[in-house]
This record gives structure tokens, C-alpha cells and sequence, in this order.
């Protein structure tokens, strides 16, 4: 998966649960700096939580799709 610029991205929905911790609950009228920031290990436990799966099963997928944010600029790494 890449994010092309101006192209809409959908999410699955395990993705969504991801872009959602990211916002920390935020709406498009906040300030994103305002959203407390949120560990990998954290969303990680949150993903597996949503699905009622283990942490493990979802590691490598929610690390993959956080490093794809990074690169291409969405998200950044505090």
C-alpha cells in the first residue's frame, strides 16, 4: 500500500482502529497537536483489542502500517 498525494486512502478496518488512536478522538476541526501522543506498543494493544485478538497476531500489520504513515509523510515519530 502507498499513499499517492491527493488520492483518497481507504482504510480496512483494522487500519481505521490505527488512524483513529492516532487522532486520539479528535475531530477535522482540532488541532492534532492536541491529541495525547500514543505509543506503538499502545495502538498495538488497542487493534488487538478491537478484533479480540492476541497482540502478537497484529504486530507485524500495525508496524507495517505506521512505518507506511511515516514514510510517506502522514504521521510522524515522537
Amino acid at each position: 500500500m502507498g499513499l499517492e498525494a491527493g488520492r483518497p486512502q481507504r482504510l480496512s478496518p483494522s487500519a481505521g482502529v490505527v488512524w483513529e488512536c492516532l487522532l486520539g478522538g479528535l475531530g477535522p476541526e482540532e488541532d492534532l497537536a492536541e491529541a495525547a501522543p500514543r505509543t506503538e506498543a499502545e495502538i498495538v494493544a488497542d487493534v488487538a483489542a478491537a478484533f479480540g485478538l492476541p497482540e502478537a497476531e497484529v504486530t507485524e500489520g500495525v508496524t507495517a502500517f505506521l512505518r507506511m504513515l511515516e514514510t510517506s509523510g502522514v504521521a510522524e515519530r515522537i
